[in-house]
């Protein structure tokens, strides 16, 4: 673990040396002065919110006593912004339906995705009983198709419009999902490989052009509280998605076999749920987006 901070780290340090000298303003800046109350309840709320769900299935009490401050701290939080004349966030611009929209399906995006990123390994490494470098080489091909297909969503989403890449991105991830469900023993990782394969690159088609279709419909002078809302968002659902999928493969995986954190009903469970918040959010690309193209 040391060394994992280490490496993280030096990683980081040089990101931002690069970032000091190469990354340049490209609007206007204007110097305001920070709501320190809103930030210390936008922090209290969400900390309470991610602390309650990540040990709800060992502290039940303390953990619904810190969700529901969580939940009162992010009310007060909300309604004083959209109280305020220079509010910490502007949560008015969410009234914009094309950006709710865009935020809707990114935080869709991001709780699927990234519950299904870290429970990946556990079915390869806990599950399946394969090495670390055997999980990654089942991820490899998934991760070089994204690394090419994100270049080319952007020419996409010129060509085709939002709706085509949302449906393509949605159907692909549910798919995947879907998927892992008929994973039933170690010589299925062939398919878990495929299917991997097939869910970046769903979130290679969604995730960045929805953010641009989205950014689009607010004026300039927004940009910086929409790219805020839409990144807290997501970033928030990722966070949530992984406690609360983790939560339940846990919990099915004890219901199965009550000396398992994990198995194979456990995680096949978890992907059923995550297939049921797939389809929703294909749900919404196919009829959503297609009026407000």
């Amino acid at each position: 673990m040391a060394q994992y901070i280490f490496n993280t780290g030096i990683i980081s340090l040089v990101i931002v040396i690069f970032a000091t000298f190469s990354v340049k303003n490209v609007s206007s800046v204007n110097k305001i002065q920070l709501d320190y109350v809103s930030l210390l309840l936008c922090i209290g709320g969400l900390t309470g919110i991610l602390v309650g769900l990540s040990s709800i299935s060992t502290n039940l009490y303390e953990s619904i006593i810190l969700l529901v401050i969580g939940i009162i701290l992010i009310f007060i939080f909300s309604r004083r912004q959209i109280c305020s004349d220079l509010p910490f966030l502007n949560l008015k611009i969410l009234k914009n339906s094309k950006f709710r929209m865009a935020v809707i399906i990114s935080m869709l995006l991001y709780a699927v995705m990234m519950g299904s990123s870290t429970i990946y390994p556990i079915l390869i490494q806990t599950v399946m009983k394969k090495s670390a470098v055997m999980s990654a080489l089942i991820m490899l091909p998934g991760s070089l198709a994204m690394a090419l297909i994100n270049p080319l969503t952007g020419m996409f989403y010129d060509q085709f419009g939002i709706n085509k890449l949302a449906i393509s991105g949605s159907l692909l991830i549910m798919i995947s999902c879907f998927g892992i469900t008929f994973i039933n023993s170690t010589r299925d990782v062939f398919l878990l490989g495929i299917l991997y394969l097939l869910r970046l690159l769903g979130v290679g088609c969604l995730m960045m052009p929805i953010v641009t279709w989205g950014m689009q419909s607010l004026p300039e002078e927004e940009m910086a509280n929409g790219t805020a809302i839409i990144t807290a968002l997501r970033t928030l659902s990722g966070a949530l998605g992984t406690a609360v999928f983790m939560e339940v493969m846990t919990s099915a995986s004890h219901f199965y076999n009550a000396n398992s954190t994990a198995n194979y009903y456990g995680v096949k469970f978890t992907f059923k749920i995550m297939t049921l918040l797939a389809l929703i959010q294909l749900i919404i690309s196919i009829i959503g987006l297609r009026k407000k193209q």
